[in-house]
């Protein structure tokens, strides 16, 4: 989904640290699945906009809340 008009992702990288994180913006009302090529790399939940206590994160189908933000780091 290159040119999605319900959510927005983007990969941010500190070259002091070497910290890599995807960060994911739902637009929509909608809840959201979306798929990253990320998906077999270990990734870390740092910030949810909703209660994600207790699921599992994967980035083959991450699925969003309406309007929901995370930020994820990347190995």
């Amino acid at each position: 989904h290159p040119h999605s008009v319900d959510y927005f992702a983007f990969l941010r990288h500190d070259a002091e640290t070497g910290q890599r994180c995807l960060v994911v913006l739902n637009f929509s009302s909608e809840a959201q699945t979306v798929n990253f090529d990320h998906s077999d790399q270990p990734s870390r939940l740092l910030f949810s906009s909703r209660s994600r206590e207790g699921q599992v994160l994967s980035l083959a189908q991450l699925s969003l809340a309406p309007f929901e933000v995370v930020v994820i780091e990347l190995p």
